[in-house]
């Protein structure tokens, strides 16, 4: 592990950006935000935020993951969905 330095903070810039970006995604889709879905609400925008530029989009990257996946009992993806 190496030390950076800030160089008067130009290597956050982008740091700065993601933060921003969370912060607006978070306001502007769930109005109603506890601390116990927090992890949740932090992975949906990682994963939304890495995909971002995947040409078929999120919705066909959700999609081929379920279809790839092993099957799993009704309950368990009863519970996914809640």
């Amino acid at each position: 592990m190496s030390t950076e330095y800030s160089k008067n903070g130009s290597n956050f810039e982008s740091l700065h950006k993601i933060i921003m970006n969370f912060k607006f995604w978070l306001r502007r889709i769930h109005h109603n935000v506890s601390n116990f879905h927090f992890g949740r609400y932090l992975t949906e925008f990682v994963f939304r935020h890495n995909h971002r530029n995947y040409e078929k989009g999120i919705f066909h990257s959700i999609i081929c993951n379920f279809m790839w996946s092993k099957n799993k009992p009704a309950q368990c993806l009863r519970q996914i969905a809640v």
